[in-house]
């Protein structure tokens, strides 16, 4: 009969119950690597979807900024940059920067976790500034698990050029 997922189980063998999974992995990663065979077969799920690409993502740096919120005068905000023409169109911005990424203006946001969490007052804020990316730019990495691409210098410099 057909299976259903229960939960997840975490590094470290620990296990969440759960009603319902959602997978934000994107399909690809989903169906071929989180669902066995057995249950892909049992339930229906093609291993690939026709003309459903790997879904975009982020590349992302996290930084770690002494002080509060507070005494920083960061808000609660996210705030994007989205690079424009001469017309103040945004598309052809977006398009030279998927055709050539490390020559281009991207498209990013800053967004601040631990003020979101409300603690203005707390020593230590968080932040993240992200890009959009292609999985294609990375793909030749997918096979490597993070220490792998720690200790890999090709994929360290490709890392550093953005």
């Amino acid at each position: 009969g057909k299976t259903r997922a229960i939960g997840v189980e975490v590094e470290g063998g620990y296990v969440i119950n759960a009603d319902q999974v959602v997978s934000a992995a994107g399909y690809e990663n989903t169906a071929q690597k989180l669902v066995d065979e057995e249950t892909a077969k049992a339930n229906g799920i093609p291993k690939k979807l026709p003309g459903v690409d790997m879904s975009g993502g982020f590349i992302m740096a996290n930084i770690g900024i002494n002080g509060t919120a507070k005494e920083l005068n960061i808000e609660n905000v996210n705030v994007w940059y989205n690079p424009v023409d001469e017309n103040g169109d945004i598309f052809p911005k977006i398009d030279e920067y998927y055709a050539d990424p490390l020559r281009s203006e991207a498209p990013a946001m800053i967004t601040f976790p631990s003020v979101k969490a409300g603690n203005r007052e707390e020593k230590g804020v968080s932040c993240q500034v992200l890009m959009t990316g292609k999985w294609e730019w990375f793909d030749e990495f997918s096979h490597m698990d993070e220490k792998k691409r720690e200790k890999n210098e090709e994929y360290q410099a490709l890392k550093a050029k953005f």
